[in-house]
């Protein structure tokens, strides 16, 4: 993914906010000192939605590790660097 990236987190709304500033920040830092440019690296703002039931973060869960698949960045969710998978969750 080369313009956005998913995150799965049990948190407060509070520390989920102030949390993304700082990730979002910290990470535009590091890519604007190694780019030699400025600016907000995102164009929007993270979006959330709450996931109420088992069955909700189950297909969350899956969305988001089959998303470079159906992006076609990999063959496979466990090939893709960054995905939990690699870990032995097989959602192919």
């Amino acid at each position: 993914m080369s313009t956005h990236y998913h995150l799965v987190v049990d948190t407060s709304v509070k520390a989920l906010s102030a949390g993304m500033h700082h990730l979002n920040w910290r990470y535009a830092r590091y890519f604007n000192e190694r780019y030699d440019s400025f600016g907000h690296v995102f164009a929007e703002r993270f979006k959330t939605r709450a996931l109420v039931d088992e069955t909700r973060i189950y297909d969350t869960c899956t969305y988001v590790l089959l998303n470079p698949v159906k992006a076609r960045l990999c063959q496979r969710s466990e090939e893709w660097p960054w995905s939990y998978s690699r870990y032995g969750l097989d959602v192919t």
